[in-house]
């Protein structure tokens, strides 16, 4: 209860320290949470997997819960607190600062391999989806898409994190609401089709 009440209060007594407020933090997590992975990932998952996927799925996000959870703990506890109150942290900085010396070079090999991983896993991939449903929808060529998101995506990182803190806090309420009400109104539209759904998912995840 605690975490809830100061995530929404902003930086007040109780919480100082930081780049950005508790609430501009969730809505950048939220930012990378929302969207490519929960509509890409899974229907990818589903054409190459079937129905049954979605058990599995879920049995993923529970241990994802988890391994979330101990990531985000570890990552405040062992963080840096730089000149001027720039936070540095992280799975580099809880791998060398929690673990024996003999293990500190996974942390600059995590740090190297994220660089990859992050045009790769993740910016190619949610610039690809965005760019062939526009395509698809609208006709317009992948290429240019792509410019566009470059321009819009760079004026707003170019501020660094507080930059992008104060545009997730304005975009991401509002992204987030029509997301959830998007999925409600799908189930409410073919509720006929649940029972038999749920059938299917099961018979297909241990057949």
């Amino acid at each position: 209860w605690r975490a809830i009440k100061l995530t929404f209060r902003g930086k007040s007594a109780d919480y100082t320290v930081g780049d950005i407020t508790p609430y501009q933090s969730l809505t950048t997590a939220l930012a990378a949470t929302i969207g490519t992975g929960n509509i890409v990932g899974v229907a990818t998952a589903l054409v190459l997997g079937g129905p049954g996927a979605i058990v599995w799925m879920w049995a993923t996000a529970i241990l994802g819960m988890a391994t979330k959870y101990a990531e985000a703990l570890l990552a405040v506890h062992y963080r840096d607190l730089a000149p001027g109150e720039s936070v540095q942290g992280g799975p580099m900085y809880y791998i060398k600062k929690g673990l024996a010396t003999r293990w500190h070079f996974l942390a600059g090999t995590f740090a190297f391999l994220a660089m990859f991983a992050s045009f790769g896993a993740g910016n190619s991939i949610q610039s690809n989806a965005i760019a062939e449903v526009i395509r698809d929808d609208f006709h317009v060529n992948t290429h240019i898409t792509g410019l566009v998101l470059v321009v819009l995506i760079g004026m707003v990182i170019v501020g660094g994190i507080k930059s992008i803190g104060a545009f997730t806090q304005k975009l991401i309420p509002p992204l987030a609401l029509v997301y959830f009400l998007s999925g409600i109104s799908v189930l409410i539209m073919q509720h006929q089709q649940i029972p038999a759904l749920f059938h299917l998912i099961f018979s297909h995840a241990f057949d």
